[in-house]
């Protein structure tokens, strides 16, 4: 489910000390969280928050732009477009 980012990432980090250098761009049922990472090391890539684990597992694009992207292709994918 896609969110409201500032809505959804200031409670996180009250309620599960959601790290301050990730954004919620995507909220999976509370299973993972998938962020941009606005730390300096990264330059933006996203990547997922485990809440769990609470830590990164894995990146899942380089930036923002590629991340879009992919997720609308797979939107397309399975509407058979």
């Amino acid at each position: 489910m896609v969110c409201d980012g500032v809505r959804s990432t200031r409670p996180a980090r009250e309620v599960v000390d959601f790290p301050r250098h990730l954004f919620l761009i995507m909220d999976d049922e509370g299973k993972e969280n998938h962020c941009l990472d606005c730390s300096e090391r990264t330059g933006g890539s996203v990547v997922v928050w485990d809440t769990h684990e609470q830590k990164v597992p894995r990146e899942l694009a380089g930036g923002f732009s590629a991340y879009l992207e992919d997720v609308v292709n797979r939107v397309l994918e399975r509407k058979g477009f």
